[in-house]
């Protein structure tokens, strides 16, 4: 989804009623088109037109829902995909596809995935919770970049990964450890050269990794795909593959705290790289079908974490002295250091409240809802949080 526009396919009700919303914070009178999909096949342009008091009342500026009558195309007692694109770019809105079922049939399971995806923000757990997840069950392959001082165990990351996402944060100026890193993506960034071209690189590499691979479940992390995930779901998409996907969250002062210690950047510089980060890959996640895995938690419940992220996974669960021995190995030699004070800066209310939200079980459409429109006011305020702003057009 292009970065100047947030739009969301909300739901197909049990009346058959497409329901959603669409806008742009920079133009909030322009009144977006959006074309409906049914089984691949247009079946309608309509206008995100329509007064929503609950956008209203976060913020969305205008009349910006959309609803349609799909009865005609799904009342033939068979299963079907929706989808919903801007007219003017062919992206896909927010959640889109959906697949609908006739009302008749049982509740699908959930499919088993083809391989796994940890993200998170820099700093926040991402490489511990990959390392307890891949020592039982889930695979990350050999290609591994090497352990350093602020990671001395190993970041657990595919190195032929990482160098096609810093290639493309460089062509895209938006390098996670400089001030232009807190920068939203540029509008169309998936259209750049430089990231059509680490795409396909990216295309062999997930291709090879699988046809490798020989263990339940292969996956990889890095953080900067959380930000990258449009791309990788165009990738997965074009490569027919159904991800599961694990996010690494981590309270935002100790993320804040330990990039610090690390970078020596500014405070607010950080806190605004993690809120960036969060905001667009969350645009692009169903929360409801991705799990998260808390950064405390493996201190103070790490059994009953670990039991949780392997079912969502799919894997089998290993016998209880095992798990006790390798949950041991790993997080008895390893400290929370970080405990919050006085001294520490208080949070952007925006960081409070999804970090909050997150923290908190999302589970029905209501939940997906208020985290959405949390995202939509976040997108709308972000350049407002850019006091070191610099532009992106060379002096």
């Amino acid at each position: 989804m292009a970065s100047h526009y947030q739009g969301y396919l909300q739901e197909v009700t049990k009346g058959n009623h497409l329901l959603g919303w669409a806008w742009n914070p920079k133009k909030p009178d322009e009144v977006l088109q959006i074309s409906v999909l049914v089984d691949g096949v247009e079946r309608a342009v309509i206008a995100a037109d329509m007064p929503r008091k609950d956008l209203k009342s976060a913020g969305v500026k205008g009349d910006h829902g959309y609803r349609l009558d799909l009865g005609q195309w799904l009342s033939d007692g068979r299963a079907h995909r929706v989808e919903t694109r801007y007219l003017h770019n062919n992206a896909p809105l927010g959640r889109s596809p959906l697949t609908i079922l006739p009302p008749s049939t049982p509740a699908p399971t959930k499919p088993k995935p083809d391989l796994a995806v940890i993200l998170g923000m820099h700093r926040s757990g991402t490489s511990l919770g990959t390392r307890i997840l891949s020592s039982h069950g889930l695979s990350i392959g050999d290609n591994l970049i090497a352990g350093q001082t602020d990671n001395p165990d190993g970041f657990f990351e595919n190195a032929a990964i990482v160098a096609c996402q810093q290639k493309m944060e460089t062509a895209l100026s938006r390098e996670h450890y400089s001030p232009q890193g807190t920068h939203p993506f540029p509008e169309d960034w998936l259209l750049h050269p430089e990231v059509c071209k680490q795409k396909e690189q990216l295309k062999q590499i997930i291709t090879e990794e699988l046809a490798a691979n020989t263990a339940p479940l292969w996956a990889f992390k890095d953080p900067r795909s959380l930000r990258f995930l449009p791309l990788w779901q165009q990738i997965f998409q074009e490569l027919d593959l159904q991800p599961a996907y694990i996010l690494c969250l981590r309270d935002p002062h100790a993320v804040i705290q330990s990039l610090w210690r690390r970078n020596a950047h500014p405070h607010s510089q950080i806190e605004l790289l993690w809120l960036i980060h969060f905001l667009e890959g969350l645009e692009q996640l169903d929360i409801r079908d991705t799990h998260i895995i808390h950064y405390e938690n493996w201190f103070t419940s790490p059994t009953k974490q670990f039991r949780a992220a392997i079912k969502a996974l799919g894997l089998e669960l290993p016998p209880g002295k095992v798990l006790k021995t390798i949950l041991h190995k790993i997080i008895s030699k390893r400290k929370n250091h970080f405990q919050l004070n006085k001294r520490d800066r208080a949070l952007h209310p925006h960081t409070q409240a999804l970090y909050h939200m997150l923290s908190t079980p999302l589970e029905t459409a209501e939940d997906d809802l208020k985290l959405r429109l949390l995202l939509a006011e976040i997108r709308r305020n972000i350049g407002l949080f850019q006091p070191w702003q610099i532009s992106d057009t060379p002096s």
